[in-house]
């Protein structure tokens, strides 16, 4: 019998192009006790191999990723491929990845539909060369939809018991990929992956490893309209909710494996924004300016807030994206609009990076204004709103209501 978890898998892994299943494809492996070496962004420079890695035996792998939601690999298809399946099969991985320089690896085409026998056939053919001299591969796999659904096993032992975080994964799957997530949601179902106190090692690696695994599940709206700041922000917060058990160089590895899929994210909404044309000094609106005026200001806040991870997370950047980056992270310094929590972890952030990237004395007038901004907004008598609890240390907010001094 098919379990609710089961079928919501199939369901997220039938709609997925190669670039949204990579990340748990990697986790998949992990998970196995494969060593990641190399992890790949999509470009030409690729040379067929966008995962290379080695098994727990120590054999090296590079591995096709290619999207066919729902659909099959035909053999038009497959004719369509076999240029890149050449470089798979021919073509060494770079040396760094190799014990010697005579080592051949296993190459491994992967796909999250099924292979028309006709394809399968066509492969072959194609792969007779393997093993022999001045051919880099020693054999071919071809791995389908079924493959991928038996290695994502240890994400289904370890899917939420209780009701609450099942009802919490079915909206997130339910909605328009619109709204932004919602950080107690996204922390509620994490949390409901940890292991039990006590639990033995491996078991604490598959329940990272899985968490990971559903990590990417729970964002398949966000993948579909391509809602990036999303994205990113539950990158984050799974990897925040992994922390507590992370408690070996293994697993926190895991999670230094993942974690910069956030910085690719990031650098995914720089490109879209730029690509829309958001000028840092202008006012953002896509449609209506008047029904957009009380977000647009939220809107650049937080496209610069990913500008400045990315800064700060030294992501490689295109000259033009990089200054692109660089105009947004100063102009939301310079002309800081004050919400009701201050943004402050928010501007810590960006003034952080700007001091990265910015030699002159700009940025220490602009951080004094800001402070002294803060502090008015902190003034918290009837016509001006004061910070929330946690800029009051001991102080119940009817008291530090009456309190004229500000509380900084």
């Amino acid at each position: 019998m098919i379990t609710v978890a089961e079928r919501l898998l199939e369901s997220w892994l039938d709609s997925q192009t190669e670039r949204c299943y990579q990340p748990a494809f990697i986790q998949m492996l992990v998970s196995e006790g494969w060593t990641i070496l190399h992890n790949t962004r999509h470009s030409p420079i690729e040379l067929g191999k966008d995962v290379i890695a080695r098994d727990p035996q120590g054999v090296l792998h590079c591995f096709q990723l290619k999207g066919n939601p729902g659909s099959r690999v035909t053999k038009s298809e497959a004719a369509s491929l076999l240029e890149q399946f050449h470089e798979l099969l021919r073509l060494p991985p770079g040396p760094e990845f190799l014990h010697d320089r005579d080592e051949k690896h296993v190459a491994v085409f992967v796909t999250n539909g099924e292979i028309d026998e006709e394809a399968r056939l066509l492969f072959e053919r194609a792969s007779t060369a393997c093993g022999q001299p001045g051919v880099a591969a020693s054999r071919y796999e071809l791995w389908s939809r079924g493959k991928l659904l038996s290695m994502a096993t240890p994400a289904m032992r370890i899917w939420p018991a209780s009701i609450e975080a099942t009802r919490l994964i079915l909206n997130l799957l339910a909605g328009d990929g619109c709204e932004p997530p919602v950080p107690a949601d996204i922390s509620t179902i994490m949390a409901s992956l940890l292991p039990p106190d006590g639990a033995s090692s491996p078991a604490r690696t598959s329940a990272m490893s899985g968490m990971l695994v559903i990590s990417e599940i729970i964002k398949q709206r966000w993948y579909e309209k391509e809602n990036h700041q999303a994205l990113h922000a539950v990158t984050v917060l799974a990897c925040i909710a992994a922390l507590p058990i992370a408690d070996t160089r293994e697993r926190l590895e895991m999670i230094e494996g993942y974690a910069p899929l956030a910085l690719e994210h990031c650098a995914d909404l720089l490109r879209e924004a730029e690509a829309k044309n958001f000028e840092p000094d202008r006012s953002w609106a896509e449609q209506d300016m008047l029904g957009e005026i009380d977000v647009m200001w939220e809107r650049r806040r937080l496209v610069a807030d990913c500008a400045a991870i990315v800064m700060l997370g030294k992501r490689d950047l295109s000259v033009e994206l990089r200054s692109y980056a660089i105009d947004l992270i100063t102009s939301v310094t310079h002309q800081v609009m004050l919400w009701r929590q201050a943004q402050i972890p928010s501007l810590v952030v960006a003034f952080w990076a700007r001091s990265l990237v910015d030699a002159g004395i700009g940025k220490e007038f602009d951080l004094a204004a800001t402070l002294r901004a803060v502090e008015d907004a902190n003034g918290g008598d009837d016509e001006r709103t004061m910070l929330p609890g946690p800029y009051y240390p001991g102080l119940a907010p009817e008291q530090a209501a009456l309190d004229r001094q500000p509380h900084l």
